[in-house]
């Protein structure tokens, strides 16, 4: 009997440790598609979608190659360190991810869909097993949940977005789930239809999931579970099965498998006798059709294996085309029917190359597919250069035999990959290889002719107006932006002339030297006479044959106006020194400033523009405090400081006399005068009898002595007027009387 089913030994499932890859190798997260035999319900591999994720030992990265300038691929390892979780695949090189909650879409879900080998059989009860874990180390993910489940289907089951499908697993773990390491769960179920798909996730919604937060490391507020080794299989009541027939190309193994007993052999059916292999499953390589026999306890049962041939084309050696140039290509095959493939999609059996690369093509017939490669080189056969220059010619890599001119093809100028020439005029030459013989024809471009003058010196302030000579050029320009022949200059620098033909540019350059030919400073000044050699050198003007300094700089320190020749490879040059006189500035002598008091100092007559020490700009100056006070006088850029100290004092005048005095010579009290005399300058002392009759006048502080023309005076009362000033030359009047008595 045969029956497509699967039990005991038969997996359900085509690829049940996701080891067989599609086309590529994943290139990141989502790429479910990588996986042979795995489906997402939605068919995208992107956010907002709800997509699983395959992984691998590992991924194809891409990268820009810079002498390319094309993005390229490489295999980089991935697991287990990749990125949210430290996992290593239960079994072998690969697993899957699936998201069964997140809160950044409602209800958000991912789901694994597979298809099963055979239909289930209604009525029969089917073990499932798999392996669950939620990674070591989760960054990512930091919430388990139940509800994980298997969704048997007879169709393919289609997701919107990211939404729970809502619907009730046939199959379901019991409780949450949350796993550092890899653990395995049974689950058991009756099938009540020939289902042919299975669907692994979550199928409640947020509202009807169990969640819980186990973690504090996670970002994302969800929860992500790796699955891998799942098995499908029937209970082990029904009979011995097998498929009874199985295709393979030539020179591939197939595994045969058998299941739903205890006892198990095989054999070829050319030889019965000769048992090979006492297991549920052979591994055979049969070169033509085969049939074998595998016994059970009560059953024996007939597979049978048929071998087609693998398709064989001839695709030719390596090649090579001219840039720009293509040609038409066709594998060589046998009469056969194939079916083709090309690698930019294309399904005609032949193909327009039109570019350098690594080509290829599968080539299909009865279900057998190979991979057909053509290797093409790329060759530049046309180049342009310009007249003078060098040029390096490419060659094949490791088919290059030799290098000639195609005037003397025999002689071999070079046989290394890549030959560097040097034509003056427009050459070809012969690219040998052993794939073909190229010829490279180099076009030699011609340059324009350039001249300038040569290289002078111009005084700082002076302009001049220089030339280009130029023959057949199509484009001028000078380095300062000017395309026209003539160029004034009025600075020192090097100044590019270019002039362009068929591309080719013409190059000549002149070098100006600024040189500071006037210099104006004052009286006492030092100056450095610049020039631009450091061979130059210096000489006053009435000896110019004797020679002061040598070198660039020359410093001086002249007292009047004079000249200096400079002597220089390039030209002899008169330079001019002017010497200003300082202005002349006073502001006085120092002196005293009364405390309380102030003065102005006045600069009424001095040329120029005055500056005093507090920066203000005028003729005159109030001093009102003790200081050193200055002004700065400029005329014509020449500036002369002065400056006074001001010390101060206290100036504050006391005169105090006596009202008797005894002029009776014998020491004591003889003469009227001040008893009290402080900061008195200036003293006169005018002395009148009660008659109003003058009897003393003088400015001696020696005082009267008591006479009137060398008499005594009589007794008695007298009126005095004293007239005095103090350090701050304000004039002041005392008045009083004075008894005299002998």
């Amino acid at each position: 009997m045969f029956l497509w089913g699967s039990a005991k030994a038969q997996n359900f499932l085509y690829n049940p440790n996701f080891e067989i890859i599609g086309d590529s190798l994943p290139a990141g997260h989502g790429h479910w598609f990588s996986c042979d035999g795995v489906y997402n319900l939605n068919g995208e591999h992107f956010l907002p979608y709800g997509t699983p994720d395959y992984y691998h030992y590992y991924k194809l990265d891409n990268y820009f190659d810079t002498i390319l300038l094309t993005w390229l691929w490489q295999k980089v390892k991935w697991v287990p360190n990749y990125g949210p979780a430290v996992v290593v695949p239960k079994k072998d090189s690969a697993m899957m991810g699936f998201g069964t909650y997140g809160d950044f879409a409602p209800s958000y879900r991912e789901y694994i869909q597979m298809p099963l080998l055979y239909p289930l059989v209604p009525g029969t009860q089917y073990r499932i097993s798999l392996w669950l874990t939620n990674g070591q180390s989760n960054i990512s993910y930091q919430h388990s949940t139940d509800g994980i489940g298997f969704l048997f289907s007879t169709d393919s089951l289609h997701q919107d977005t990211s939404y729970t499908l809502d619907k009730i697993p046939q199959a379901e773990i019991q409780g949450e789930v949350w796993e550092v390491g890899w653990k395995q769960y049974h689950l058991s179920f009756v099938a009540d239809s020939a289902y042919n798909y299975v669907t692994i996730g979550n199928f409640y919604t947020d509202a009807q999931t169990s969640i819980t937060k186990q973690s504090n490391m996670g970002v994302l507020n969800a929860s992500y579970y790796f699955i891998d080794d799942i098995g499908i299989y029937p209970d082990s009541a029904i009979a011995l099965n097998a498929l009874p027939q199985h295709s393979i190309c030539l020179g591939d193994s197939v595994e045969l498998l058998a299941f739903n007993d205890t006892i198990f052999k095989w054999a070829e059916a050319s030889n019965p006798t000769q048992i090979i292999s006492y297991t549920n499953s052979v591994v055979v390589k049969p070169l033509v059709n085969t049939s074998y026999f595998v016994y059970g306890s009560d059953d024996t049962l007939s597979v049978q294996v048929k071998v087609y041939e693998k398709p064989v084309a001839y695709m030719g050696g390596d090649t090579a085309l001219c840039s720009g140039f293509s040609f038409y290509f066709e594998p060589s095959t046998d009469s056969g029917t194939y079916s083709y493939r090309w690698d930019n999609g294309l399904t005609t059996k032949g193909k327009q190359f039109q570019t350098a690369g690594l080509h290829w093509v599968d080539i299909t017939r009865l279900g057998c597919t190979v991979r057909h490669y053509k290797q093409v080189y790329e060759v530049i056969c046309g180049y342009a250069m310009c007249i003078e220059d060098s040029l390096l010619l490419t060659g094949v890599p490791n088919e290059t035999l030799g290098w000639a001119k195609t005037s003397a093809p025999a002689v071999i100028l070079s046989s290394d990959q890549n030959y560097k020439v040097s034509p003056q005029s427009t050459t070809s030459y012969f690219l040998y290889t052993s794939i073909d013989t190229f010829t490279i024809v180099v076009t030699v471009l011609e340059k324009p002719s350039v001249s300038l003058m040569q290289d002078t010196v111009i005084c700082s302030g002076d302009s001049f107006w220089t030339k280009a000579w130029v023959d057949n050029a199509e484009v001028i320009r000078w380095s300062t932006g000017d395309s026209s022949l003539s160029l004034q200059i009025d600075t020192g620098g090097v100044y590019v002339f270019a002039a362009w033909k068929n591309g080719c540019p013409a190059i000549d350059s002149i070098q100006v030297f600024e040189l500071p030919c006037s210099y104006t400073i004052c009286d006492g000044d030092a100056l450095d006479l610049i020039g631009y050699s450091m061979h130059g050198s210096w000489a006053h003007y009435n000896k110019p044959d004797s020679v002061l300094e040598v070198g660039q700089m020359y410093s001086i320190v002249p007292m009047q106006t004079t000249q200096y020749y400079y002597y220089s490879d390039l030209d002899t040059h008169l330079i001019d020194v002017n010497v200003l006189p300082s202005p002349v500035v006073n502001i006085g002598q120092d002196t005293i400033l009364c405390y309380g008091d102030e003065f102005w100092i006045e600069l009424s007559n001095t040329l120029g523009t005055i500056r005093w020490n507090n920066q203000y700009e005028n003729n005159s100056y109030l001093v009102t405090a003790p200081g050193i006070y200055w002004a700065d006088v400029t005329l014509d850029g020449c500036t002369s400081r002065d400056s006074i100290k001001v010390d101060g004092e206290d100036c504050s005048t006391r005169l105090e006399m006596p009202n008797v005095f005894t002029p009776n010579g014998d020491g004591s009290n003889d003469f009227f005068m001040p008893f009290i005399l402080e900061n008195v300058v200036n003293f006169e002392l005018l002395i009148y009898n009660r008659w109003g009759g003058l009897v003393y006048e003088g400015a001696s502080l020696e005082g009267w002595d008591g006479k009137f023309n060398g008499e005594p005076v009589a007794d008695g009362v007298y009126f005095w007027i004293a007239n005095y000033s103090g350090l701050d030359n304000q004039n002041k009047v005392l008045k009083g009387d004075v008894t005299l008595v002998r």
